[in-house]
């Protein structure tokens, strides 16, 4: 995975121009172009701000472009000390895991930026939630 660009530290940063450049780069999209995101849902937590997107592209895209993201950005309100070691570790290991695993096992991550002068990071990552939920702290998940 390439990291030409920047970290996101706002959703707003997310345009459509940013995230066909992000998935072009990274082998994700080889042909069209992003013409629409939508954040369907975006959640506070107590290191990161979460955000569900949903992505629309040109009729000449690539059939396999993901149409559902998740993208995970360090909260700016905190000190960057805070998280930052934490931060940097889970981006290493998107950049690197991932590429070991076959694909159906893992997680698809289509783009990984750290900034080591801001203590900053963003992850972007299949959206799993048609399958996947997160309990609400403190609650723990049922057998099911």
């Amino acid at each position: 995975m390439r990291k030409r660009h920047g970290v996101i530290t706002d959703i707003g940063e997310v345009t459509p121009e940013w995230l066909t450049g992000v998935l072009r780069e990274n082998g994700f999209l080889h042909s069209g172009r992003v013409t629409g995101i939508k954040n369907i849902l975006a959640k506070t937590l107590p290191l990161s701000i979460v955000s569900r997107l949903e992505v629309r592209y040109s009729d000449d895209a690539t059939a396999f472009a993901p149409t559902k993201l998740f993208l995970k950005i360090s909260r700016p309100d905190l000190p960057p000390e805070l998280g930052s070691e934490i931060d940097r570790k889970e981006v290493e290991f998107y950049q690197t895991i991932p590429a070991l695993m076959p694909d159906e096992h893992f997680i698809r991550c289509y783009d990984a930026a750290y900034s080591e002068e801001s203590g900053r990071m963003h992850l972007l990552l299949d959206d799993l939630s048609g399958t996947h939920f997160q309990t609400e702290s403190p609650q723990l998940p049922s057998q099911e």
